[in-house]
């Protein structure tokens, strides 16, 4: 149990950068803070649910164990998902943050291969029809 809570707070403080310096959550957040607070309520209840395997799971009958592992199995996956997503967050702001990414991406069209060849050649024949008027 002293493992859960020391990785939980792990989870908030490090991996997710929640709970530093003078803010409530952080400095500069991406989603509502509403967000935030499920996120850090579901990390915590599902990362107790363990507990259960061990002393519901040891109780009942082999069958009750093997679908109680099941949903807990469904459940740990669900609550690293949700994991991703924060710590990707806050390592993206990060690196947005000591410049060695840029906040916003052009997703502008690249021209095609046709149209640079194109532009090339329209651009060599012009140098050539400069040339022989001279």
């Amino acid at each position: 149990m002293v493992s859960s809570c020391y990785t939980f707070y792990w989870d908030i403080r490090k991996d997710w950068g929640l709970f530093e310096g003078k803010h409530k959550l952080r400095e500069e957040l991406i989603y509502p803070n509403y967000v935030y607070v499920l996120a850090i309520i579901e990390d915590l209840i599902l990362r107790s649910l363990w507990t259960l395997n061990i002393s519901v799971g040891q109780l009942g009958p082999k069958w009750q164990a093997t679908i109680l592992t099941t949903i807990l199995a469904l459940m740990e996956t669900f609550r690293r998902i949700v994991w991703n997503f924060f710590r990707l967050e806050n390592e993206h702001l990060n690196n947005c943050d000591q410049y060695r990414v840029i906040r916003d991406i052009s997703i502008r069209p690249m021209r095609s291969i046709e149209a640079a060849e194109q532009q090339i050649e329209e651009q060599s024949k012009g140098d050539q029809d400069h040339n022989h008027a001279e």
